[in-house]
């Protein structure tokens, strides 16, 4: 199946062309299931402890975000579409082409046991198609649209494979970092990504994380104001006022985020 022509609902952005929609689901498949009876067999009381809860954060807010575009009225020229897609999912993607995905391949190693080692390496790729995915169809979206391919189809495309880019995140990622890689290290990984975003566009990226927190059960708020310093949500309120709220003055924020 030629990447191009899957769209979410497809089980994988599988780059072969050769192998069966039903073979790639059964990998997939079978990849989780050895990837979760790992995940259930390594972890203890003294390895669940996730600290770079910004990338999760990050993508909740490009998902909500590209979820409020589709409830507005959007050209490729529009101020809320280039901050979607150009500013806050580009600088998403910037970072996990750049330190998230050398990282994770770095860190996710599990001593002898390839079986294990090769179903995350195949999890980080689908995760790695999925992105690519997104990127192409930003592009598309953002160099205007061809006659036969509506603004919202795309988006609803988008959407659909953020969200399974985000369900591997949560089930898969998180917890083998949490059980492969000591807080301290997580700690600098997670001071090297906010150098990579930059102080100033941070507070931009930081506003949409916590519109998208807003909109989650409860525990996540908790979370969030747990790990973001004090200063910083201090200053939320103006950031929003000042810096966010005129560049997605057009998105609708009636929607109800959903996590799933």
């Amino acid at each position: 199946v030629s990447p191009s022509l899957l769209l979410p609902g497809d089980e994988t952005l599988s780059l072969s062309t050769t192998t069966t929609d039903d073979e790639c689901s059964n990998s997939n498949a079978s990849d989780e299931a050895i990837a979760l009876q790992y995940i259930q067999e390594a972890t203890t009381t003294d390895n669940q402890v996730f600290r770079i809860h910004g990338w999760r954060w990050h993508t909740m807010s490009v998902l909500r975000e590209l979820k409020l575009l589709l409830q507005s009225n959007h050209n490729h020229e529009d101020v809320n579409v280039q901050y979607v897609i150009r500013f806050n999912m580009g600088g998403l993607h910037r970072v996990e082409e750049t330190l998230f995905f050398p990282w994770l391949t770095n860190q996710l190693k599990f001593n002898d046991d390839q079986s294990v080692q090769n179903a995350f390496q195949r999890i980080l790729q689908t995760m790695r198609n999925h992105h690519e995915f997104l990127k192409a169809q930003g592009q598309l979206i953002l160099t205007d649209l061809s006659a036969d391919k509506s603004t919202d189809t795309v988006l609803e495309s988008m959407v659909s494979t953020l969200r399974e880019m985000s369900r591997l995140e949560n089930d898969f990622i998180v917890p083998a970092i949490s059980i492969l890689v000591s807080e301290k290290n997580q700690v600098s990984f997670n001071n090297q990504v906010l150098r990579g975003l930059g102080i100033l566009d941070s507070r931009l990226y930081l506003c949409g994380m916590h519109e998208a927190v807003l909109e989650l059960p409860l525990d996540e708020l908790e979370l969030f104001e747990k790990e973001i310093p004090s200063l910083a949500r201090y200053l939320l309120p103006r950031w929003k006022r000042t810096l966010y709220d005129p560049r997605t003055k057009g998105l609708t924020t009636t929607t109800t985020f959903e996590a799933s």
